[in-house]
Formats: structure tokens, sequence, C-alpha cells
């Protein structure tokens, strides 16, 4: 079963991508936290305000206390899919198809330098590499399979980083496209569309893998670098292009249900402007 939102719309507020009595799916925008934290407490501009709103009372603590059903979750600057069971029964469903990796998620984002995932694995594959980190690499037919373990980062506790302790974290990646640009400094940039699997769920674990691989996400401010967000910035985006496109979910029938999430308007804009023609000169 497919359902799609079939809206492009500049994701001012969420939309509802399928619903029925035991699930909703939303196309999560931009700048909007799911649930919320001591730096977003209004719940009203959060996902869950909008949830709350659309259903009542009776989401509030289904799954957990104050979980308004929400089974995963995506950070404040990542726009797409984000499933919402209705009922406790149907949470405690997803969450076993979850801890099982029975789900699968698709996401897209643009990220700095020319992903190539042979360079990459000739990289970090030698003995005196992989004696000193947590960082696994391997490639499976077309896809770049990448293994460690995430802890919060001691020096910046916004951040996380590959670590020896933490959550284990599993994520493929493949390119779609590559170019390069030419800067204000007239020097050529190359940048890479991916298409991003994570099988697992930890919290910033694209931005981290693809932060420790040396190809942080465009926009990322948190793992990019300052410099390097103030030039996507410029060019219209203010956030991290990263979009959670799809995600293909089990239900307790057998078959699996796809949902999927347009790209948004301005990841859109920026994809265009760069990957026009192999070199694409943006001034």
């Amino acid at each position: 079963m497919r359902q799609n939102s079939g809206r492009e719309t500049g994701r001012i507020s969420p939309q509802i991508i399928f619903e029925d009595s035991n699930l909703l799916v939303l196309d999560k925008p931009s700048h909007l936290v799911v649930l919320p934290t001591s730096h977003y407490p209004d719940l009203e501009k959060t996902l869950a305000g909008f949830v709350f709103e659309h259903l009542g009372i009776s989401i509030k603590n289904i799954g957990k206390e104050n979980r308004f059903g929400f089974v995963h979750r995506l950070d404040r600057d990542t726009s797409g899919v984000i499933l919402v069971a209705k009922t406790s029964e149907f949470w405690e469903f997803l969450v076993k198809q979850f801890e099982e990796h029975k789900v699968s998620k698709t996401y897209q984002a643009l990220v700095w330098g020319d992903f190539d995932s042979q360079k990459i694995l000739f990289h970090f594959d030698t003995p005196m590499y992989q004696s000193t980190s947590s960082l696994r690499i391997q490639v499976e037919d077309e896809w770049l399979v990448i293994r460690s373990f995430l802890d919060r980062n001691p020096s910046n506790t916004q951040q996380f980083t590959v670590s020896q302790t933490g959550g284990e974290a599993i994520t493929q990646i493949k390119k779609l496209q590559s170019f390069q640009f030419l800067t204000p400094t007239k020097k050529f940039e190359p940048m890479s569309f991916l298409e991003i699997k994570p099988l697992t769920g930890r919290t910033h674990q694209i931005r981290v893998h693809l932060k420790a691989l040396g190809y942080p996400v465009a926009g990322d401010w948190l793992y990019g670098g300052r410099k390097k967000f103030r030039w996507v910035k410029e060019r219209g985006l203010d956030h991290q292009f990263l979009h959670a496109q799809k995600i293909e979910v089990p239900t307790p029938t057998g078959k699996s249900m796809i949902f999927e999430a347009l790209m948004p308007v301005d990841l859109k804009m920026l994809l265009e402007r760069c990957a026009l023609a192999p070199i694409k000169i943006l001034g």
C-alpha cells in the first residue's frame, strides 16, 4: 500500500499523508520539534501540539506519558515522514517492528564532497585506522555501510560523536549524483546527493556518520561548520539538507505500507541550482 502527500508547499504546517483508526502519518516540516523540550516547552509550537489538536486528549499518553503516540522522532530541522500510533496496542506493535529492524526508512541528503564509496573504504579500512577507531566501513553492492557506537560529545553536549561506548548505529549510504560548483573565491567545490537508510535510530545518527566520513550535510550548523552553513543560508536554505523521504512499515496482516513525503520546496530549489549540470557555477 502506498500513500503520498501529493503536495509541494512551503512546509509552513504539517501535512497529513495518511490516517486510519490505528495510524496517523505526517509530513513534518523543518523548524519544528516533535515533542516539547526544555528549549521548546510550548506544546502549541511542536508537532505534538498539531497531533493533540487533531486527535484530542486521548492521544497524549499513547505509548508513554506525554508521548502523543510518536513511535520515532525526527530532528527539529529534518523534514519528512513520521508515524503516530493512535492506540496503545498499535503503538506497541510498531515499537516491536522498529526493535526488530523490520521498518525501512529512506532519507535524502545533500553533502559536501564527492562521495566515493571505494575511496572511503580505502581510506578507513587500514590496519592502523582500524586499531584506533570504532568506525567500521564496508561496501555491500552499491551501498556503503557504516557501523559504530554513538555517544554524547563530552566537549559539546549538543553533539553526538563516534565513540567506543554508547548505542550501536548502522547506516547505509548510496550516492545518487555528484557535481561541483565555483565558489566566490574561484575554487571548485564538490557536493553529492545521497540516499540513506539508517538501520538503527540513534539521535543525529545520519549527521554524525556523514561528518565522521568527512562529508557533512549541507546546511548543518551543528556538524558542518559555520562557514559552509552561511554559504547555504545565502542561497535560501537556513537548515540542514536532510529529508525523511520514505518509510515502509509492516502491518498486523503481514502486508507492508509505504508512505512518502515530497521534497520540500527550499531543498528542491537548492538542489536544482546545484545539480542542473555536472559542473554548475553558482555566484
